[in-house]
């Protein structure tokens, strides 16, 4: 005689409950940790989920790792969420952050890159038309700005502006476009990529200017110091190497007012 369990899998309705109550059963503490599971031996570093895995800013940090000689887990997380992420020891390394993104925070200890020719930069909204050189001739006074570069007072003055932060790219890409702001405040590396994935195609926008010189560091717990001076010679070798050239586009440009142009385009266009 069939066993009881068998004949209610022969009912469909009824085997998919019981497929349910099994999965609801499972402990959800027991989901999570499978979903973050290491992989042994590697170290657990943060990507971005504004940049796709095949992005320069991942390659570049791929570079830096490999020219370290160390294996990477790399965690798929929001920029904002990875800071806290090193601070609290979840992750090991953070790549390609600003003094002003990790103020305050205990447990990291930051390794500072030569990055020339990484800006800041203010891209304009398309309905920006009026010419302008500097942040002082802007004609607006709405801005939306990455979270994570938030804390731009040690670089720029933003007094009379109204700022709003974003977490994504597309997020302030997005408040341009719609007229809800404009300019936008972003890394020099982060505009060519969103050139590049086709992000500011459809629109009007002219090439950004300089605003502020960045000061690009990794970041790694500490817990973790042994990976300091293989990062920071890596780091190192990869400016040395030219391997900025992994980020197309950026030109030494450290005047405020410079354009930044990708391959192709010309300089305030």
């Amino acid at each position: 005689m069939p066993h009881p369990l068998t004949r209610k899998l022969r009912q469909p309705a009824a085997a998919l409950l019981l497929l349910g109550a099994l999965v609801a059963s499972f402990p959800a503490s027991a989901m999570a940790d499978a979903a973050a599971e290491t992989v042994p031996g590697c170290v657990k570093a943060a990507h971005w989920t504004d940049f796709p895995a095949a992005s320069a800013i991942r390659r570049a940090a791929d570079d830096i790792m490999a020219r370290a000689g160390l294996c990477v887990d790399w965690r798929e997380v929001p920029a904002p969420r990875a800071l806290q992420m090193v601070e609290n020891g979840e992750i090991d390394v953070d790549f390609f952050r600003q003094p002003t993104a990790y103020a305050g925070f205990s447990h990291i200890i930051a390794i500072h890159l030569p990055t020339p020719g990484l800006n800041l930069v203010l891209l304009a909204a398309p309905h920006i038309t009026a010419p302008f050189s500097s942040l002082a001739n802007f004609p607006g006074k709405r801005f939306a700005v990455q979270r994570t570069y938030s804390a731009l007072s040690s670089q720029v003055s933003l007094s009379g502006l109204t700022v709003t932060g974003v977490d994504t790219l597309a997020q302030g890409e997005a408040m341009l476009r719609h007229g809800r702001a404009d300019g936008f405040f972003v890394a020099s590396a982060a505009y060519v990529e969103m050139k590049r994935l086709g992000m500011l195609d459809g629109a009007d926008y002219r090439s950004p200017i300089v605003i502020a010189e960045m000061n690009e560091n990794i970041l790694v717990h500490d817990s973790r110091p042994d990976l300091v001076e293989p990062l920071r010679k890596a780091g190192i070798a990869f400016i040395e190497a030219g391997a900025l050239g992994l980020l197309p586009g950026l030109k030494p440009a450290t005047k405020e007012g410079t354009a930044i142009a990708t391959p192709g385009e010309q300089p305030g266009g």
